[in-house]
């Protein structure tokens, strides 16, 4: 079952190889709306791609009250029940996040005119 999930987070996987990293030896990386299916097929996939980043997993859905929970990290992923409006990348960006993942199909719940 679990080899089947951490093959759907291939496209993560590449976005986390090809992402530069800083002075750091490895990225903070936050999941919202996380499920322990998602925390064990994520540790594994980053187990078996060798990838050396912290892992954190919340299982809150991303939303402005969340986004605090953020602070610090480099990476914001979030999942379809999340909520990714001009309010919460304003937060994420000020609690020191570069960027955001998505873990969905569609991206309908991202404000496209805040992150242009």
């Amino acid at each position: 079952m679990f080899k089947g999930l951490a093959a759907q987070a291939k496209p993560l996987v590449r976005t986390l190889r090809a992402a530069p990293l800083s002075t750091k030896p490895a990225m903070r990386i936050a999941f919202f709306s996380d499920r322990d299916y998602d925390t064990k097929s994520m540790k594994a996939m980053a187990e078996q791609e060798n990838l050396h980043h912290e892992l954190h997993f919340f299982p809150h859905r991303l939303s402005l009250g969340t986004a605090p929970m953020a602070k610090d990290f480099d990476i914001a992923v979030d999942f379809v029940s999340g909520t990714v409006d001009d309010p919460v990348l304003k937060k994420l960006k000020e609690v020191g996040v570069r960027s955001v993942l998505l873990r969905s199909v569609g991206f309908d719940t991202v404000d496209l005119d805040s992150v242009a």
